[in-house]
């Protein structure tokens, strides 16, 4: 499964992006964070999150194919924006 989640700073004008991805267990197997500078809009900080976590997905699905391991054969995505 991928769950990620940004937090916007709007006066310095950043987003922080914060990705886990984690097998059929549970059990954490990755993680990714990553700052968007020049980012203010909470909205478009989201979908750019939800964009770099699916990415990160299919390259650690492509890198552990690569090295023989067959543990992640599909990703689950949980999202969740409240845009009120």
């Amino acid at each position: 499964m991928i769950n990620f989640d940004v937090g916007v700073f709007q006066d310095v004008e950043c987003a922080d992006i914060g990705t886990v991805v984690r097998d059929g267990k549970g059990q954490l197997v990755a993680g990714l964070t990553k700052r968007i500078v020049r980012m203010s809009r909470p909205q478009i900080a989201e979908l750019v999150s939800a964009r770099r976590s699916l990415e990160f997905g299919a390259e650690l699905k492509n890198w552990w194919r690569r090295d023989g391991y067959s543990g992640l054969d599909q990703f689950f995505v949980s999202f969740y924006c409240y845009l009120g």
